[in-house]
């Protein structure tokens, strides 16, 4: 069980890694990698343009008179 939580040390260092270690900073490596995919594109601008088209249609059909 001992040899599933250790990963080795840094060479050259001093540092060892364990599994929760290596677990947590692949997981902030990876927010950190979608952070700057959504800046790059500019999600949050697409996002909201998307959900005011939306919310424009769907308001349009609803004040529109049934035939």
């Amino acid at each position: 069980m001992i040899a599933l939580l250790f990963l080795g040390i840094i060479p050259g260092t001093n540092i060892q890694i364990n599994f929760n270690s290596w677990l947590i900073c692949t997981a902030v490596l990876l927010v950190l990698t979608l952070f700057y995919i959504a800046y790059r594109r500019k999600l949050a601008q697409e996002l909201m343009i998307l959900f005011i088209i939306r919310r424009a249609i769907r308001t349009t059909r609803l004040s529109s008179p049934s035939v």
